[in-house]
């Protein structure tokens, strides 16, 4: 097994966990561990996207393009079935 395909497997796995937590936190049936582990994915979301906006930068950046203007706040799909993130804790 390759790196990549592992880390797009814990991917997808961790939009999975992110989305089962963001479904109890808004039917009210989360518990703190929840809400902790909310809190973890978030900020790896978080971190996930400021990478690959950082990575779009600097090949726009090689082109003598404008870096300011990448927009990361699509969905999953639309970013290579990332992280979501639409929910606030």
């Amino acid at each position: 097994m390759d790196k990549e395909t592992l880390y797009r497997t814990i991917g997808k796995i961790a939009v999975e966990k992110y989305d089962s937590i963001c479904s109890k936190l808004s039917d009210n049936t989360s518990t703190s561990q929840d809400r902790c582990n909310g809190e973890l994915l978030s900020e790896i979301i978080a971190m996930a996207k400021n990478r690959l906006t950082v990575a779009e930068n600097e090949k726009i950046a090689e082109k003598g393009g404008d870096t300011f203007c990448i927009d990361m706040t699509g969905s999953a799909t639309e970013i290579e079935d990332l992280l979501p993130f639409d929910c606030n804790f």
